[in-house]
């Protein structure tokens, strides 16, 4: 089941033991967990597989994989770079990983297909947070490259939406939405895009970006009002350094899980 109005800790403490202290402090008042590389550089994957045990909360992969998907014509199965990666994270207990789909078609195919086969989800990411993102995600395109790209590999359409696509960040929401990926990362910190994948996609997102990276300063239960608004309960608001990096991340998490609670009393009091 999908989650709703979500709060996910962003977890990028390198030191592996007060990592996992904070996971352990805050699980009371998270829905998840999200894990990156960098949290996971000294220990492996057990990280993950420790996170999960202590904190009983669902756990998102954020490792960004980018890499060949590759089907074995011969042995019909996946044996790309990408299928390796997804199920070891797996494996260790990761119940959501994020991938791009910028890489291509059989790359994203071949993510969704090993998570799902092993009970598990695929974020992608079709646009992101950080300063200089729309140079590549807000290109235009040209919409009949694509169509004859999905022509080419014979995936089946729906052309009419095709048609709305005018960026490169619209056509991975497309291709997404077409491969039925599970959700998507998106940028709280730009309204305007997240409308748009609105446009595209009822499928879950998961909003980085509340806090340091707000672009308008906003207090924070202004941005996660306006990042639930636009989003729908199908979404859930990813805090990073705004809990891990306080004195008191216990005590930040609950006050953010509280800020949840008023915001998503006044969305349906509205």
């Amino acid at each position: 089941m999908p989650l709703h109005y979500g709060i996910i800790l962003a977890n990028d403490v390198t030191e592996p033991k007060r990592a996992l202290e904070i996971s352990e402090l805050v699980a009371p008042y998270v829905d998840g967990i999200k894990i990156g590389i960098t949290t996971i550089l000294d220990t492996g994957l057990s990280m993950i597989s420790e996170t999960k045990k202590i904190t009983g909360k669902l756990i998102i992969a954020d490792f960004k994989i980018a890499d060949i998907g590759f089907w074995n014509s011969e042995k019909k199965k996946w044996e790309g770079t990408n299928s390796k990666i997804v199920e070891k994270v797996i494996d260790a207990g990761a119940d959501y990983v994020i991938c791009h789909s910028i890489i291509g078609i059989s790359s994203i195919q071949e993510c969704i297909e090993i998570a799902h086969s092993k009970g598990a989800k695929i974020l992608t990411l079709p646009y992101m947070t950080h300063k200089g993102a729309e140079l590549f995600f807000n290109h235009p395109i040209d919409v009949n490259h694509v169509f004859k790209i999905f022509e080419k590999e014979n995936v089946k359409i729906d052309v009419n939406k095709l048609n709305q696509c005018q960026t490169i960040s619209d056509v991975l929401l497309f291709l997404g939405n077409t491969l039925n990926v599970d959700g998507f990362i998106g940028p709280t910190n730009n309204p305007s895009i997240l409308e748009r994948y609105r446009k595209f996609s009822n499928k879950e997102i998961f909003g980085p970006g509340i806090g340091r990276q707000s672009k308008a300063k906003l207090p924070i239960q202004e941005q996660l009002k306006i990042f639930y608004e636009i989003c729908g309960k199908n979404s859930s608001a990813i805090i990073g350094s705004a809990i891990y990096d306080s004195e008191t991340p216990q005590l930040s998490a609950k006050t953010f899980n509280g800020i949840r609670n008023d915001v998503i009393k006044s969305l349906r009091s509205d």
